[in-house]
């Protein structure tokens, strides 16, 4: 299950300042496979650091906060985690939505 919960943000930034700030980083984040494979590789370590197997989500919550627009959060989602991804933009938010239907 994957949930998107909206952060009120700064008040000062309006709605087109904080679409073109999103935009600008989208560059930067703009394979969501790539993200996904950093984050895998990234729990893989992490389970054999401290010996739990990380990619069986199954009975496990996670919250990505943070989320932007929900690629490590579909991640979790689809490794059975019950997943929640919490961020301050709408922008974000709507576009991960659309992006992870």
């Amino acid at each position: 299950m994957i949930r998107a919960v909206f952060l009120q943000s700064d008040p000062q930034m309006d709605r087109n300042d904080e679409e073109a700030a999103f935009k600008r980083s989208q560059k930067a984040l703009s394979s969501k496979s790539a993200v996904q494979l950093l984050f895998l590789q990234a729990m893989t370590w992490t389970g054999n650091q401290i010996h739990r197997n990380l990619l069986d989500g199954s009975d496990k919550q996670a919250i990505d906060v943070g989320c932007a627009y929900g690629y490590v959060t579909s991640l979790l989602a689809l490794l059975r985690y019950d997943s929640v991804g919490f961020d301050i933009s709408r922008y974000a938010l709507r576009k991960g939505k659309e992006a992870n239907r």
